[in-house]
């Protein structure tokens, strides 16, 4: 189960929260609203549980992206606003 980000909207850092039913493999990837890929992070193993990816977003600009983590056959997208 994945949260919305936190805080949202953001300016410089934001965080995604979620949590897992046993130890996995899991990737967040961050894009555009053309579904071009702006950021991702390579997969990661975490633990059951209550997890996060804290994000630096000072470097993407002023709008709407997706947030995208996938664990498995498991995907949730959340959308993320950038306002600096």
């Amino acid at each position: 189960m994945v949260q919305q980000n936190y805080p949202n909207p953001c300016s410089d850092n934001t965080s995604v929260e979620f949590r897992l039913k046993e130890t996995s493999e899991v990737v967040l990837i961050i894009t555009d609203l053309t579904g071009q890929t702006v950021k991702s992070f390579p997969a990661k193993q975490f633990e059951r549980g209550r997890n996060k990816f804290d994000l630096n977003t000072s470097e993407l600009g002023n709008r709407l992206y997706y947030n995208t983590l996938k664990s498995g056959v498991y995907s949730s997208t959340k959308t993320m606003l950038v306002i600096k």
